[in-house]
This record gives structure tokens, C-alpha cells and sequence, in this order.
């Protein structure tokens, strides 16, 4: 990606467009930032979506069974 953004700065300054490489490095500096949480998001999102959904049946089951073991008429 850095490599991309120096070379267009490059032929930026061959055509007489000034592109500022700051610019273009501060940039480029955000997307592996940006794709580094969106990437923590979707994983520990889904381990701790499968953890609340185990804590809830198990929760439910023992709310079904009560602490003893027998099943809870009320």
C-alpha cells in the first residue's frame, strides 16, 4: 500500500501535481489501524456472542432444574 502511495506521489511530482507524501503516509497509516478493529470486532464479537449464548442456557438450565437437580414446578 505505501509502496502505491509513493509512487503516485512520484509521478505526481513528474507531472508537476504536487502530491504531499505526509499526506499520503498519514493516511495509509489508518487503514491497517481500521482493518485491525474491524478485525477485532468480528472475532471477539463472535467468541463473546458463543459465551453469552452458553452463560444463557446454562443459566436456563439450572433455572429449569433448580440447584438440586429436580425440576421446578413453579
Amino acid at each position: 500500500m505505501l509502496f502505491i502511495l509513493n509512487k503516485a506521489s512520484e509521478d505526481g511530482f513528474r507531472e508537476g501535481r504536487f502530491i504531499h507524501n505526509e499526506d499520503c503516509v498519514e493516511k495509509a497509516a489508518v487503514l491497517p489501524e481500521l482493518a485491525f478493529w474491524i478485525w477485532n470486532f468480528v472475532v471477539f464479537g463472535s467468541i463473546f456472542e458463543a459465551l453469552r449464548e452458553g452463560l444463557v442456557e446454562m443459566m436456563s438450565a439450572q433455572w429449569i432444574q433448580g440447584p438440586d437437580g429436580m425440576v421446578d414446578e413453579d
